[in-house]
């Protein structure tokens, strides 16, 4: 139902349409109509059958955080703004100025949090986290650094920005395929 409902909401309101919303209708797509079997079972790896399971779903969520990641990463390497630094740096202005009002640290302190210089440095950090999560998840010598980078980028992205469902949503789901 819960399905049925946010997939209806989602044509009502192409507003609030983003990658995150569609991740998370194929995610209770796939849980409540695939015939996964033990596919998402936690402890898969320890039952006799694990070799008989259905790897499409796992597959299918694999190709959308791909394509998820790529997607962002592109659009922000597209994007000048992104590119040269400029969004993350605006953003830790802002930090800063909240830094000088809540906090007793001194200016020269707020001064190296929020420089120029180690803001383009994160941005570039960023995309190319974003880079490495899109294509990590497909090769075997990197399938497992790929899924704890994601938990990490992730929970960060969450603590410090606060999207809440998606954050969750994507922790959960790389728990489920590890």
């Amino acid at each position: 139902l819960g399905t049925l409902l946010s997939t209806f909401h989602l044509f009502l309101n192409q507003y609030w349409y983003r990658h995150n919303r569609y991740f998370l209708l194929l995610c209770l797509f796939l849980l409540c109509f695939s015939a996964c079997g033990q596919t998402f079972s936690m402890d898969r790896w320890r039952s006799a059958a694990s070799e008989t399971f259905t790897r499409w779903p796992l597959y299918l969520i694999r190709v959308q955080m791909s394509l998820i990641y790529l997607a962002s990463a592109i659009s922000k390497t597209l994007n000048d703004d992104w590119r040269t630094g400029r969004v993350l740096w605006d953003r830790a202005l802002l930090w800063a100025d909240d830094l000088r009002k809540w906090t007793s640290l001194d200016e020269s302190t707020i001064q190296a949090l929020s420089s120029e210089g180690l803001w383009k440095f994160m941005t570039v950090k960023a995309l190319f986290s974003e880079y490495f999560l899109a294509l990590s998840l497909w090769f075997p010598f990197s399938y497992r650094l790929g899924v704890w980078a994601g938990i990490w980028f992730h929970g960060y992205i969450e603590v410090q920005y606060s999207v809440l469902v998606f954050s969750y949503l994507t922790v959960g789901t790389y728990f489920l395929v590890i």
